[in-house]
């Protein structure tokens, strides 16, 4: 019930400043642990996305490469062969 009181849901400047600026002094700890724990999160969610992608890539091109391979090798075989 406290969160509903008249006191808690006037906006004080000190408010608005330690919860939108990401550069305040008067900043509290916890937030600018936040802070650094989603850019570290999402500094990992990039990381991961960046392996993933390549390793599609690298799938994607070695399948390539076995069907051209298959496809050359097949091709000499009808042409070598005297049937």
């Amino acid at each position: 019930m406290h969160f509903f009181s008249k006191k808690c849901l006037t906006l004080s400047p000190e408010l608005v400043t330690n919860y939108t600026s990401s550069t305040s002094e008067i900043e509290p700890e916890s937030v600018e642990e936040e802070n650094k724990m989603m850019e570290f999160m999402m500094t990992m969610a990039v990381i991961a996305l960046v392996f993933v992608a390549a390793t599609i890539a690298v799938a994607l091109l070695a399948g390539g490469l076995v069907k051209l391979k298959g496809l050359a090798l097949r091709h000499n075989t009808e042409i070598v062969s005297p049937e």
